[in-house]
């Protein structure tokens, strides 16, 4: 899962921070030698198609939801 970025400075009291030292000088973090490009697409495509079938889900329920049986379009007989 993809972690969300705070461009915060970090405590000096934290030592280590997502398995890696914390330095006081610039805390930066280096990114790892090798990215997998097709992991990450993976990843992201898996996050849309969960957002999107929740968005199916609410859709679906909002338009079978008792509430929809008083709207002003249906004629009661």
């Amino acid at each position: 899962m993809l972690a969300k970025y705070k461009n915060e400075k970090i405590a000096d009291t934290v030592l280590h921070l997502q398995g890696q030292t914390v330095t006081k000088y610039g805390q930066k973090f280096r990114a790892p030698a090798v990215i997998d490009n097709e992991k990450i697409e993976r990843e992201i495509e898996a996050l849309q198609r969960k957002t999107d079938d929740d968005k199916l889900r609410q859709l679906h329920a909002k338009i079978h939801s008792p509430k929809n049986d008083h709207l002003p379009n249906q004629k009661k007989q």
